[in-house]
């Protein structure tokens, strides 16, 4: 009888966990260079920290809650990399070797995950137990993002082309965009956003065919853009200067943000219109109205941040 209870309370609480990391206000994840994953609750409290890590550079949320880490084991590019599954209160359920130049993840709708591997020229599919289930050769592979409906994704090159995938469909179809793509989000209302990084950095609206709607330069040295899902907002930050935008969706600039750093490398947008940023030395938060910024110090080199 003991032993049944035990297993009876052990079941509750894994669902109790999976409840609570998945449900509202839950928990993001930030990756730390000095070798720790945080977990960060709503209000930017840290949860909890997951040791144990060589060099954890990206990061992006799991179905239930938990994480998926991109690890780099080496000290110099094409870095080879391994990717951790940690799940909603930080276990490691398991990892995966064998990756080089890990430059973007993102998850699959249906579970599991889009690994672009710039080093092997590669774009992966992984299930959720960590394992190939499908491979498409791409050189040059700078970004990747998942655009629904279902399992589509879409990729960005650094040859001019975005790349957008059905993976029944085994030849992607190609837009060239011209420039230097370096990030790619899903528009809420269909199409695409384009982060061109040659200087001074255009925004590049598409449509769902491929036609370019405009194109906005921002003059800030970005690697990465945001989308607001709720307005369709579009946020960048500069990779050099303490310095965020804030575009409207027919690329009006809405309002910049001096920060209090500069060095900002991972970008997210919760489900409240609030933007999360992974600094230098810090994570910080700014409010959706762009008039406020939180900060979390403890995180000490913050390279990525995730929120649900």
């Amino acid at each position: 009888m003991s032993r049944w209870i035990a297993s009876g309370v052990v079941v509750l609480l894994g669902v109790w966990a999976a409840f609570w990391a998945s449900g509202p206000g839950a928990p993001g994840w930030s990756t730390d260079a000095t070798g720790r994953v945080w977990q960060v609750g709503a209000s930017l409290e840290l949860l909890r920290s997951v040791e144990g890590f060589r060099s954890p550079a990206l990061v992006c949320m799991a179905g239930d809650g938990g994480a998926w880490v991109v690890d780099r084991l080496s000290e110099a590019p094409p870095w080879a990399c391994e990717i951790v599954r940690l799940g909603p209160v930080g276990q490691r359920l398991f990892a995966v070797a064998g990756f080089g130049g890990i430059v973007g993840i993102a998850p699959v709708v249906s579970g599991g995950l889009w690994v672009a591997d710039r080093a092997q020229g590669e774009l992966l599919r992984l299930s959720e137990g960590g394992d190939v289930a499908d491979r498409w050769q791409l050189p040059g592979l700078t970004s990747v993002r998942a655009t629904g409906p279902g399992d589509r994704v879409v990729v960005a090159t650094d040859r001019g082309r975005v790349l957008f995938l059905q993976p029944e469909q085994r030849t992607p179809l190609e837009w060239q965009v011209g420039g230097r793509p370096i990030d790619v989000a899903p528009a809420p209302e269909e199409g695409i956003w384009v982060l061109d990084g040659n200087y001074p950095t255009h925004l590049i609206r598409l449509d769902r065919s491929g036609s370019e709607l405009l194109r906005v330069p921002t003059y800030l040295s970005a690697e990465r853009l945001a989308i607001d899902a709720q307005s369709g907002a579009v946020w960048v930050a500069s990779t050099t200067e303490p310095l965020v935008h804030c575009y409207r969706i027919d690329g009006a600039l809405r309002f910049a943000v001096e920060t209090p750093v500069a060095g900002m490398r991972g970008l997210v947008v919760d489900d409240r219109g609030r933007c999360w940023l992974s600094a230098r030395d810090r994570l910080l938060r700014i409010a959706a109205d762009g008039k406020s910024i939180d900060e979390q110090a403890a995180v000490e080199r913050s390279t990525d941040v995730a929120v649900p």
